[in-house]
This record gives C-alpha cells, structure tokens and sequence, in this order.
C-alpha cells in the first residue's frame, strides 16, 4: 500500500513538474488595427444612341399624328459603397437637351428607390437610401419624346453620374 502510495506521489509530482514547465513557458503580445475605410465607386458601361427616323415613326405612328417615345436601354450602371443613405445623382455637362431626355435605373438588386429625372445640368436624383451594396450592370433606360415642334437636330452630351451622400 506504501508502494502504491508512494508512486501516486511521484506520478503526481511529474504531472506537477511538466504543469509549470508549460506554465512557464515564454508568450508574447501583438496589439492588430484593422481599419475599412469609405469605399464609394460608380461605373456606367455602354454607349446610349437614340435616333428618331422616319422608320421609327412609320412603325409607331401616321400621317397626322405627332412623334411618339422612343427608348433605349443598352447601357448600364453599377456601383459599389459600404457607407449608408447614398445617392446617385445625373446630370449633363452643357445646356439643355432639346427635346427633353429623361432617364430612370433598373434598381431591382438596390436597396434604394429609383426614379425618372429629366437629364439636364441641374444635379438631380435617380436613387436613393443607397446602402451597404454592390449592383451590378443595372439597366439605364433612356427616354426620348420628341414633337415635331423640336424640329430636327442633333445633339451631343456628357452625362454625369454621381454616388454621393
């Protein structure tokens, strides 16, 4: 019995020893920063050519009515932002378009809500409640509604999009 007594003292004292050996081993502290910063990217993709011809008219339209909508929708817009209640506003560098071009988003994959705004120099707001997301290649659809008081022309702009708060 003194036997088995004295070697559940040594077992005890070996189980005692290899505790404070790992006890004391060495260890060492790192402090780590992490940081994500405002990320707030725009892209429109696509080339927006709205021609209104006598084609046009012959498919849509009769002698002795006025021009009707035409519409295009071969470009897309998408955008990246991890900041909350963003926007993205459009607008055109230069004058006014004549006749008035509108222009609405596909904000099916969005979190904010879209509307149709006249495209013209004055910023104004396609989406908002922009929040935490990445959409992309939703569609833009363009919207021509010339008279035939506009005449015929052609015109050229820059149409500008901006994410912003």
């Amino acid at each position: 019995m003194r036997l088995r007594f004295a070697g559940a003292i040594v077992i005890l004292l070996l189980l005692v020893g290899l505790n404070n050996s790992v006890l004391g081993s060495n260890t060492a502290t790192q402090t780590v920063t992490i940081q994500v910063q405002a990320i707030n990217e725009i892209a429109v993709s696509g080339t927006v050519s709205i021609v209104y011809d006598q084609a046009h008219f012959e498919l849509t339209r009769e002698a002795g009515q006025d021009l009707n909508g035409k519409t295009d929708n071969s470009s897309s817009l998408s955008w990246t932002t991890n900041g909350t209640n963003k926007k993205i506003t459009v607008h055109i560098d230069g004058s006014d378009f004549t006749p008035t071009v509108k222009v609405t988003v596909d904000d099916t994959n969005s979190s904010g809500t879209a509307y149709v705004k006249n495209v013209d120099p004055t910023p104004r707001t396609i989406i908002d409640g922009i929040g935490n997301e990445a959409v992309s290649n939703a569609t833009l659809t363009y919207s021509l509604n010339p008279t035939v008081t506009d005449g015929v022309l052609s015109e050229t702009r820059t149409v500008v999009y901006t994410l912003t708060e």
